[in-house]
C-alpha cells in the first residue's frame, strides 16, 4: 500500500500508472490471500461499462471533432463571452457523467486550442473546468473509475450516486461555471491584431487541433479497463485491512 501511495510520484510510474496499479493490485491480493473466482469475476466485469463508454465517446468525438470545434468557435463569438465560458464549464462538468471524465477532458483540450485565450486565462479555465469535470463525473458509474467501483460493489442502480450526492454535486459544478465566467478574461482584439502583425491569417486562428488516431482511442480504453481492474483488486485488500483493524 505504501508503494501504491509513493511510487506514482516518480516519472516512470506516472507514465505507466495503469500497468503499475494492475501489477500492485494482483500482488496485493496474492499476498493477502484473497484471490478467488468471485473477485476475479468482479474485476473482469466492473470495467466493462466505463470502457465501452470511453471507447464510444472517443470515437464519436473523433468523427465529429471538426464540426464541434467550429460550432464552439461560432457560439463563443455569438453569445456573451462570460456566459459562454460559464456554460462551457457547467455543460462539460455535467456531461462528464455520461461521456466519462477522460473524454470530457479531451474535449476541453480541444476547446482551449480553438478559443486562443491568453496564457493566464487558459490556465484558470483548465483548472476550473477540471474541478467541474471531476465533480460531475461521480454522478454515474460510467463517469469515472471510482464511481464504477462504488456502484458495482454495492450492487446499486445506475442512478444511485446521482440520487445520493447529486444535490451537492450539481450546485458545485454550477459554482465553478460562475467562477470561470468572472475569472476568465474575454478575448480582445489585441490578440487578433497581434497575430495578424506576425503574418497569421484568421483561418489559422480557427484551425482545429491535432486529431487523435484510432489506435490512441483503443489504447486509452484498454488502459481504463486495466485501471478499474487494479482498483477492484486494491479495494478488496483495503476492505480486508479495514475488517482486520476493526477486529483488533
Amino acid at each position: 500500500m505504501l508503494l501504491v501511495l509513493l511510487l506514482p510520484f516518480t516519472k516512470f510510474v506516472e507514465r505507466n500508472l495503469e500497468v503499475f496499479l494492475f501489477i500492485m493490485g494482483v500482488l496485493s491480493v496474492l499476498v493477502s490471500q484473497v484471490m478467488d473466482w468471485p473477485l476475479i469475476k468482479e474485476a473482469l466485469l466492473h470495467p466493462i461499462n466505463i470502457t465501452i463508454a470511453v471507447l464510444v465517446a472517443g470515437l464519436l468525438f473523433h468523427w465529429f471533432k471538426a464540426p464541434l470545434e467550429k460550432g464552439i468557435l461560432g457560439m463563443s463569438n455569438a453569445k456573451p463571452y462570460r456566459l459562454f465560458i460559464a456554460l462551457l464549464v457547467i455543460i462539460l462538468g455535467l456531461l462528464s457523467s455520461l461521456i466519462t471524465a477522460i473524454v470530457a477532458a479531451v474535449i476541453l483540450v480541444s476547446v482551449i486550442s480553438v478559443l486562443k485565450l491568453d496564457r493566464k486565462s487558459e490556465i484558470r479555465l483548465v483548472i476550473l473546468a477540471c474541478y467541474a469535470i471531476g465533480m460531475g463525473a461521480v454522478l454515474t458509474p460510467i463517469g469515472e473509475p471510482l464511481s464504477t467501483i462504488v456502484v458495482g460493489s454495492l450492487y446499486e442502480s445506475f442512478l444511485y450516486l446521482f440520487k445520493l450526492v447529486g444535490v451537492y454535486v450539481i450546485p458545485g459544478v454550477i459554482v465553478f461555471g460562475i467562477l470561470a465566467a468572472f475569472m476568465i478574461k474575454p478575448k480582445g482584439k489585441s490578440t487578433k491584431n497581434k497575430n495578424q502583425a506576425h503574418g497569421e491569417t484568421e483561418t489559422n486562428d480557427e484551425s482545429v487541433s491535432e486529431q487523435e488516431s484510432y489506435m490512441e482511442i483503443v489504447v486509452r480504453s484498454l488502459k481504463i479497463y486495466i485501471f478499474v481492474m487494479a482498483l477492484t483488486f486494491l479495494g478488496a485488500v483495503s476492505s480486508l485491512l479495514s475488517r482486520n483493524s476493526c477486529l483488533i
